[in-house]
């Protein structure tokens, strides 16, 4: 199946597996004997476009009808299938511990709560941006590429930047 699957992304797990993020589906290669398996779970099929671990080793999936959270093993799916055609979710990245943030039209904190997938809209000021990147730093500042540029959200500060000049 994977040789006629297109393939969006390979990330790396914290115990080394790999997961292969595809069009009709997730594979696993695993670590010792690079055995490519399919991840049977629900939301497996809507075209993955990434994935996260957070620190409890729980999967965080996104793609093109939402969200899908599982935990190590694929078990206990949890869906967000509430985003619109146009709201492709294209990026997420780890905040803290279970806390996420979810690039999509606008960007939103995403988190699990009794089974659920919880979450609220933040930073007004990209409500009607798609966003497409997402990339938290060393200093722990997480960096926004959107429609309109680039952003820097300051931690610290609660502070959004625009870089909308070149810096010479």
């Amino acid at each position: 199946k994977v040789n006629k699957d297109f393939i969006n992304k390979i990330i790396t797990r914290k115990n080394g597996d790999h997961l292969v993020l595809a069009r009709n589906a997730v594979y696993t290669i695993q670590k010792q004997t690079y055995r490519v398996m399919p991840a049977l779970f629900d939301g497996a099929t809507y075209n993955t476009i990434g994935a996260l671990e957070d620190s409890d080793s729980s999967l965080w999936f996104y793609s093109n009808k939402g969200i899908v959270h599982t935990d190590a093993n694929f078990n206990f799916p949890s869906a967000d299938t509430s985003y619109k055609a146009r709201d492709v979710v294209w990026c997420m990245v780890l905040q803290k511990d279970n806390l996420l943030w979810a690039g999509s039209t606008g960007l939103e904190e995403v988190w699990m709560e009794k089974g659920q997938i919880k979450k609220r809209r933040i930073l007004p000021q990209l409500a009607d941006q798609r966003i497409f990147l997402l990339f938290r730093d060393k200093a722990g500042n997480t960096w926004i590429g959107a429609e309109n540029g680039l952003y820097r959200y300051l931690s610290q500060e609660q502070r959004l930047e625009w870089f909308n000049v070149t810096d010479q």
